[in-house]
């Protein structure tokens, strides 16, 4: 079993992830110029703030402070950061491919704490995260597709 310190750091690690990727939707939905496509990424912003306070709420039980920013609390993460780098003048396609990839960076943070030996309800809530992050990148990818058009 992961030491509580190490628990902590993952669970932490985890929020970030979910908070970067909260962010990355938040300015990706403010690059589009299509309402329904605002919409939807504002709908996975939402939900990433939502798995953000759930891994704060692990954080609290294993007796850790929750942080309150992603990664570096100042520039997103790669995949996050291309988005953001080149989100003007941009069409609303390239974002959703963007945010796609974007959200699907952080499953390495989720496949690095599943690797680790943490409690089972810690468990579930990542493998429940992750198969919402990868039904989120496919459903914005199949979007892309039929706006091709």
């Amino acid at each position: 079993m992961a030491t509580q310190l190490d628990l902590i750091k993952i669970l932490k690690d985890l929020a970030s992830t979910c908070r970067d990727a909260e962010e990355g939707f938040n300015k990706a939905a403010k690059g589009v110029h299509n309402d329904e496509i605002r919409a939807v990424l504002d709908k996975y912003s939402v939900e990433r703030s939502g798995f953000a306070a759930e891994w704060d709420n692990f954080v609290r039980q294993h007796g850790g402070q929750p942080g309150d920013t992603g990664h570096g609390g100042g520039p997103l993460r790669a995949g996050w950061s291309d988005l953001e780098q080149r989100i003007r003048p941009k069409d609303d396609l390239e974002i959703l491919q963007q945010a796609a990839t974007g959200d699907e960076g952080g499953l390495k943070h989720f496949e690095h704490a599943l690797a680790s030996d943490v409690p089972q309800d810690i468990r579930g809530a990542a493998e429940r995260q992750m198969q919402a992050i990868r039904a989120a990148a496919e459903r914005l990818r199949s979007h892309a597709l039929q706006h091709q058009h």
